[in-house]
């Protein structure tokens, strides 16, 4: 599946890892009131379409393509090979703050992080 089709559900790991190959017109929408996690459905979609719902729940506004691809692409600069759990911490992050967070580089901790 190259791009979403309207009312089709991804996870947000899937977005994560190819947030450049979505259309610069379309936008992340995750439901309201929900922890933001790596399985988590969400919609990536043109906003000027119709209100999204993902499963029954409404969803929040959207963050652009390029905010979403931002947020990657400052981790990765920031970070060697960000696992895709800490690019999840920053979309939410930036989501609650409008910012980016702060990186800290350390060694890997040889954990079983997602990549």
């Amino acid at each position: 599946m190259n791009f979403i089709e309207r009312g089709e559900t991804v996870l947000l790991k899937q977005v994560l890892r190819r947030v450049q190959s979505y259309p610069r017109n379309h936008a992340l929408f995750v439901p309201t009131a929900v922890d933001w996690r790596l399985d988590m459905p969400c919609l990536v979609l043109d906003p000027d379409d119709e209100s999204p719902v993902v499963g029954e729940r409404p969803v929040e506004d959207g963050l652009t393509r390029d905010a979403v691809r931002g947020v990657v692409e400052n981790a990765q600069a920031r970070l060697e090979d960000p696992p895709v759990d800490t690019l999840c911490g920053a979309l939410s992050y930036y989501y609650e703050h409008d910012a980016s967070p702060a990186f800290e580089e350390s060694a890997d901790e040889g954990g079983s992080r997602e990549r």
